[in-house]
């Protein structure tokens, strides 16, 4: 099923918030000339296009870029956070510099010009982008199927209110790295942004000849990567974070300070509401270690918690400052928000444990703790709020590493694998 965009805008970078295009034929990403930014808007009515109860197996974005000066460059979509607008603006010539915004329309500081404001200037979108691609001369390009942006259709689909698309950024290091996309307005169909989806349908039970047959609950699986996850690095002060890392940390380092990781997946937002989890597996790629084998346990968190925008260089085992929102030793949101034990609130039993030794892929399998635990988050969302991942934090230099949710390769981040039974 191919679809074509239902809205889409440009957020032109402006102090008085007075600037759109929400009627124009381009989406701008990047920066200008000047050094001012572009980020583009994008949205598909996915919940009209596709059954209700569809299972997502690949999703695809297409858009033709029109004009640059810029040579390649890595263009993100990030999925937006806030509902925006698209209105009756339309600028002349080549577009890049916006025009005055019309009532409702997207802009710099407004997510409805010019009475609802976004939450953060230039947008309110995630923290870690759904999928990248390379963008050079004019032409169409893909950005390919990744796991995230499966997520974000299921969960578009499942919860039509809260779809709102993608934010596009492009390059914002440098000046004059701007890139014009077509948008629905273009007067070319096939330069207009167009998502296609995969998906399949759920098999309906075999009826029988019975005159009161009892339907048997159809078994599925899905799997889910994780939408958010951090480290707690031991620290008096409660200011060491890295919400938007590479890496999670499990263990002790060699000076014996505690790295706890934090990992949670949106289980309501994937599988239907009333489903029975029957198992809970979790994977998860262990790429740095000095130390032998050590047990790591799972253990359900019990307050919610953050990741900000926090990013530790090198090996991150260090921590970076802490952003806001970010958990930390004493936070679950830098710095508002408190644990009510110093390292974190989560239950005393494991829920979950495996054995991890050198750098490879690791599974936790199913438990009657962990589907529970799965369980209990899609029955009541408001409650998710993930596991803790505690290494051996008995002696020195026990400390593992893991590849997070912002690693580049997808096949590296951390998957729950559900299975499930649903009535359709």
């Amino acid at each position: 099923m191919t679809i074509t965009a239902s809205k889409d805008n440009t957020l032109y970078e402006s102090p008085t918030g007075a600037l759109s295009n929400g009627s124009g034929m381009g989406i701008f990403a990047g920066r200008t000339g000047s050094g001012a930014i572009r980020r583009g808007l994008v949205a598909f009515d996915i919940a009209s296009a596709i059954p209700a109860d569809a299972i997502v197996s690949r999703v695809s974005l297409q858009m033709t870029m029109t004009r640059s000066v810029a040579g390649a460059v890595e263009v993100e979509l990030r999925r937006a956070l806030s509902d925006w607008g698209e209105g009756a603006s339309d600028a002349s010539a080549q577009e890049g510099a916006g025009t005055q915004a019309a009532s409702g329309d997207a802009t710099w500081l407004h997510t409805h010009y010019d009475t609802e404001l976004w939450q953060n200037t230039g947008g309110d979108f995630a923290a870690n982008p759904s999928a990248v691609t390379t963008v050079e001369g004019e032409g169409l390009y893909t950005w390919e199927s990744t796991g995230q942006l499966i997520l974000d259709v299921e969960q578009a689909l499942r919860n039509p209110e809260a779809n709102f698309g993608w934010v596009i950024l492009g390059d914002e290091s440098k000046a004059s790295t701007a890139k014009r996309f077509g948008s629905t307005q273009s007067q070319s169909p096939d330069s207009r942004p167009q998502l296609t989806i995969e998906y399949m349908l759920p098999v309906a039970p075999t009826p029988t000849a019975t005159p009161e047959p009892t339907p048997t609950p159809e078994s599925r699986s899905f799997s889910i990567i994780a939408f958010k996850d951090n480290t707690l690095y031991e620290s008096g002060a409660g200011t060491l974070s890295n919400g938007s890392g590479t890496y999670l940390f499990t263990g002790r380092t060699n000076s014996g300070s505690i790295r706890r990781a934090l990992i949670a997946f949106d289980v309501a937002g994937s599988i239907p509401a009333g489903s029975r989890i029957t198992s809970a597996t979790l994977e998860m790629r262990m790429t740095r270690t000095i130390a032998g084998d050590t047990d790591v346990t799972l253990h359900r968190v019990q307050t919610d918690w953050g990741e900000g925008l926090s990013d530790a260089s090198g090996n991150e085992g260090g921590g970076a400052g802490s952003a806001e929102g970010d958990a930390t030793w004493l936070h679950s949101q830098f710095d508002s928000s408190f644990w009510n034990n110093s390292g974190g609130d989560f239950s005393p039993q494991p829920s979950g444990e495996t054995i991890v030794g050198g750098v490879g892929a690791y599974t936790w399998e199913s438990t009657d703790q962990m589907v529970i635990d799965a369980q209990r988050w899609l029955d009541n969302p408001s409650e998710n709020f993930g596991w803790i991942l505690l290494g051996d934090e008995t002696r020195s230099t026990t400390a593992k590493r893991f590849a997070s949710t912002q690693i580049s390769v997808t096949a590296s981040r951390p998957i729950l694998r559900l299975e499930f039974t649903s009535d359709g």
